[in-house]
């Protein structure tokens, strides 16, 4: 059979195009893309806690109410759905169903309610509008580069903080910066972590050796502030980060700087504060943690077991188990430093099975359809997309792994990863349950 070749200016034959894996460029708001850049900006720069004069104007909350404003009107104008279903959405709609529904067996309803308006719904409100409005890669690119970005002051003060001796628990760690979702040293540890992975994407992707050279030092700062943190979990989140990375070497053709990378680690190491080796060393050696956070956080892991095997269908309600832990083991005011125990008190084996089914279809979002038969126009976009989902594939498992340590069940640092995998999901063809087994086996 003959080959037919096009002009520039001829269509493509249609059997050319059914051959290509297209990238999907949604026609979404770009000022409601901006806004939900602005509210990341403000959620994690805190810029009111610098300028007070911010203060009464809300504008994390003013943010999301233009970034809300703009969606609803343009998928108005353009006479479509609010919202492109997608099983993700599906699970978290169940989710928050299933909460409401068990409110009335709540230990306080009333604080139960106030608990769902007061944050989880803010919370849920920004992944649904992450999946709606991140529709193209530049969009996707742009909202990752934003984040790591803005990492850079996040870890910049904790390694200030550690070098002037700035410290704020226990005598040994370091504060952390003036946000609501980083000050904390353990939370600190956990953001960044959840950023490194897109930080190393972002190396991947980029073409020029300048930006290369300027997300690998911003890499390395991210690393030293989860250090600076003295955060076990931090340390652990950033251990399983590596073994991620080392797979993806030994797999691939970047073999020979395994040595390199190696070299790097043990030197690392070697550079570590004899402080920071004997508290992580506590991880395996729990009754030699002089501070008795780590016995206290296990004895609350067990109780916690027993109390959802005790009541495993409903649990105690919607971010009550403070109260019950309080009524179980004594008052000391501390969640639960797991956020599947945390689900799993709080809402019963129902809401921690939704919760699951969420990450599931999270993680599964980030794997790529295989590729045939690309044309030269989307091959750039789709290799961009391809290492854009690889970081939030990591990032997804790090925090699946820091969920373990942390009593972060409903706050946005899985949500935004969550919301960002699942929008860059949506940026190509729906895969077949095939495909997706091909591509796990090979990724």
């Amino acid at each position: 059979m003959a080959t037919t070749h096009t002009r520039w200016w001829q269509n493509t034959p249609p059997e050319e195009k059914q051959g290509e894996t297209q990238v999907v460029e949604g026609d979404g708001s770009v000022v409601a893309y901006w806004a939900l850049t602005a509210f990341a900006f403000i959620l994690l720069i805190s810029p009111q806690s610098f300028i007070p004069s911010l203060a009464p104007l809300r504008i994390a909350l003013l943010s999301a109410a233009v970034a809300i404003f703009a969606h609803i009107t343009n998928r108005l104008k353009l006479t479509k759905p609010l919202l492109r279903a997608n099983p993700a959405l599906t699970a978290i709609f169940l989710l928050v169903l299933w909460a409401v529904i068990t409110t009335p067996f709540s230990r306080w309803p009333g604080g139960s309610i106030s608990f769902l308006m007061d944050l989880y719904l803010k919370t849920i409100i920004i992944f649904a509008m992450l999946t709606q409005v991140v529709d193209s890669v530049q969009k996707l690119k742009g909202l990752v580069t934003a984040l790591v970005l803005i990492s850079v002051p996040l870890a910049a003060t904790t390694v200030q903080n550690f070098m002037n001796g700035a410290y704020v628990v226990d005598g040994i760690r370091v504060a952390g910066y003036a946000a609501n979702l980083t000050e904390n040293p353990n939370d600190m540890a956990l953001m960044l972590n959840l950023i490194l992975p897109l930080c190393a994407a972002l190396i991947s992707d980029a073409e020029r050796i300048t930006h290369k050279i300027l997300f690998s030092v911003i890499a390395a700062l991210i690393v030293a502030g989860v250090i600076s943190t003295f955060s076990r979990a931090g340390f652990l989140t950033l251990l399983i980060i590596g073994l991620c990375y080392a797979r993806s070497v030994l797999r691939g053709r970047a073999r020979g700087w395994l040595p390199v990378v190696f070299l790097i680690a043990i030197t690392g190491t070697l550079m570590l504060p004899g402080s920071y080796v004997e508290r992580v060393g506590t991880i395996v050696s729990i009754e030699e943690d002089s501070t008795g956070s780590a016995q206290v956080r296990l004895r609350d892991m067990k109780v916690a077991v027993q109390q959802g095997i005790t009541h495993p269908l409903v649990g105690s309600g919607l971010g009550m188990n403070q109260l019950v832990m309080n009524d179980l083991r004594g008052e000391t005011w501390t969640e639960i430093h797991n956020v599947y125990l945390q689900l799993l008190v709080d809402l019963g084996l129902p809401g921690l099975t939704l919760f699951l089914m969420l990450y599931w279809h999270a993680y599964r979002a980030t794997y790529i359809a295989p590729q045939h038969g690309l044309g030269a126009r989307q091959r750039p976009s789709v290799e961009c997309l391809s290492h854009m989902k690889g970081g939030i594939r990591i990032s997804l498992i790090a925090f699946g792994v820091a969920a373990l340590f942390h009593p972060v069940a409903y706050q946005f640092y899985f949500y935004i990863i969550a919301g960002l995998a699942v929008a860059a999901g949506q940026l190509t063809p729906s895969q077949n349950k095939g495909d997706f087994d091909a591509a796990y086996r090979t990724s």
